[in-house]
């Protein structure tokens, strides 16, 4: 029983000096100012990481050779095993670096952006799809990509200095998009689609004049801006695609058509 006991709070002590390991590389806070939680990265702090490897948490980190720089690439890996979150920090002391926070179980991901002094100076969420099984037997995301929700642009005080609304206009989700055209077009868009594309009219205008030759932007289609732009392949084995234009106030599909070859 008293082994037990001691082993017990050997592993609560692990857990935590695990957690606070993986936390020196990141500074919170609240910037007073705008009220959002705010991150620094401490990259002094980057060297002294040492490889952690339990049930429940999993952390290392690489340097590679660039630039004529030794220690000129940074690596970052932190995996949850419970919850399954995966944080990935890169970078390099000439370009800034990059924070991207994911799980399998999700089909978002967030990222954060740092300048070299390891402010932070954006912060998105990305739709990335879920996980599904390809035809080669690789498991992986559809490769399609978009933000949503709200994204920040900071300068090197935190203060804000550009808003990003990724949703804009659009009266349906993803999700809501997915059953439309589940139920419309028995499509999958998690499965076959190929490039989900968000955009105005000015860019769908481009997108008709340039690379749709059996149709034209009708001036009607205003009504249903802003769109969605939706590229698929049913059979994998096909390498034609075809092009789906979506309102993204109504979900009504306005164009499709296959994509040429030649574009």
């Amino acid at each position: 029983m008293k082994n037990r006991r001691i082993k017990t709070i050997y592993l609560m002590v692990l857990a935590i000096c695990s957690t606070q390991c993986s936390s020196h590389l990141i500074t919170q806070y609240i910037n007073k100012k705008t009220g959002h939680v705010m991150e620094r990265l401490n990259i002094k702090d980057f060297e002294k990481i040492e490889k952690i490897e339990t049930k429940e948490l999993y952390i290392d980190k690489s340097f590679s050779e660039g630039w004529g720089d030794s220690k000129f690439h940074f690596g970052y890996v932190e995996e949850n095993k419970k919850s399954g979150e995966v944080i990935r920090i890169t970078g390099n002391k000439k370009s800034g670096y990059s924070k991207v926070i994911s799980n399998p179980e999700k089909p978002t991901q967030e990222t954060l952006q740092f300048d070299i002094e390891g402010n932070l100076i954006s912060i998105a969420t990305t739709y990335i799809g879920r996980i599904k099984k390809f035809p080669n037997g690789r498991m992986g995301r559809p490769g399609f990509a978009f933000g949503i929700g709200t994204g920040y642009l900071y300068d090197s005080k935190g203060l804000i200095i550009n808003t990003m609304e990724f949703d804009k206009g659009y009266d349906m989700s993803i999700e809501e998009l997915e059953k439309i055209l589940l139920e419309k077009k028995k499509i999958n868009l998690n499965d076959c689609a190929t490039g989900i594309y968000k955009m105005g009219e000015e860019q769908l205008k481009a997108i008709f004049e340039k690379y749709i030759v059996d149709g034209k932007y009708d001036a009607e289609f205003s009504n249903h801006a802003p769109f969605w732009d939706i590229q698929y392949r049913l059979d994998p084995k096909d390498y034609s695609q075809t092009r789906l234009i979506v309102g993204g106030k109504t979900g009504e599909i306005l164009y499709e058509g296959i994509i040429q070859s030649n574009n």
